[in-house]
């Protein structure tokens, strides 16, 4: 059953006292509308489960690990264990839901569990992980239906269902296709392209991206000249395109939508941008490469 939730309760250490499911399902769906919470908040808490949810409505400001993200409607978020994490109505009317459970859900042998479930769970890099993803989203609102419907053998499939999410993410983290291995570029730069990928979708600056390397604008331009011959501007010109190439493909989002997802409020500009780097406007390259196209 999904409940809504009214609040929380926090031990001195801000670790959540409520238990998330049963000992024989560790597993709790929860709605939880932010306008109606005190402060319009969640504050700030932790717990041992796994968190995996997205926004049905508004736009919420999730803070985790000293780091803050912003998501729009259809943005899914995964929390690893035990990392702090908030979250903040910045809209008056937000709504998201959220799926907690333990890692006994989908544990299975060991040799499954260091291959596939530990790089994702265990592995302290990346705490929170912001998705746009068509499929990862309907699979968590099928979660969302049968926690609701309890339909005969609703445990199973949420199971599977969660499974299958884990193995997205797995493959996810083994392949980072837009990020340079290490072993090619030094770690300041490989700080920086993390810190891109992580906040693409905001109007960030070039000192942001270079404080958080710990070194000046002029020695990031002269890192990514050298190391990836491009400017830390350009780069991040091209990673939002990828993502809003991937996002035209595989979504029905409006171009204006997709636009300001990837950091773009023009979407005049936008459209220009992706013209330069596509040879064709955001409209056509969605035509030509949805998969349900005629």
């Amino acid at each position: 059953m999904v409940k809504i939730l009214s609040g929380l309760s926090l031990g001195p250490d801000a670790r959540e006292q409520d238990s998330h499911g049963t000992k024989f399902f560790p597993c709790a769906i929860y709605k939880t509308c932010l306008h109606k919470q005190i402060g319009r908040r969640i504050p700030e808490h932790w717990h041992g489960e796994i968190e995996i949810g997205f926004v049905e409505k508004g736009k919420i400001a999730f803070s985790c690990d000293h780091k803050e993200y912003i998501l729009y409607e259809d943005d899914v978020y995964f929390i690893k264990p035990s990392f702090r994490h908030s979250m903040k109505d910045m809209s008056e009317n937000s709504i998201f839901y959220s799926i907690v459970f333990h890692e006994d859900m989908i544990t299975g042998p060991g040799s499954i569990n260091e291959k596939y479930i530990n790089p994702v769970i265990h592995n302290r890099d990346h705490p929170f992980q912001l998705i746009q993803d068509a499929y990862i989203l309907t699979t968590l609102k099928n979660i969302v239906s049968l926690g609701d419907e309890q339909i005969i053998g609703y445990e199973l499939l949420i199971r599977n269902h969660l499974s299958s999410i884990i193995l997205w993410l797995c493959r996810r983290y083994q392949v980072r296709e837009d990020i340079p291995k290490p072993s090619e570029i030094s770690t300041k730069v490989e700080k920086m392209l993390t810190f891109m990928a992580d906040h693409y979708m905001e109007d960030i600056q070039v000192k942001q991206i270079a404080d958080y390397a710990y070194i000046s604008v002029r020695e990031c331009y002269r890192a990514f000249r050298s190391e990836l011959d491009s400017s830390p501007t350009d780069y991040l010109h091209q990673y939002r395109m990828k993502k809003a190439a991937d996002l035209l493909v595989s979504t029905d989002l409006k171009i204006e939508a997709i636009a300001k997802r990837c950091g773009y409020n023009q979407p005049g500009y936008f459209a220009t941008r992706f013209k330069g780097v596509y040879d064709c406007s955001p409209s056509e390259y969605r035509k030509l490469n949805r998969q349900d196209s005629p």
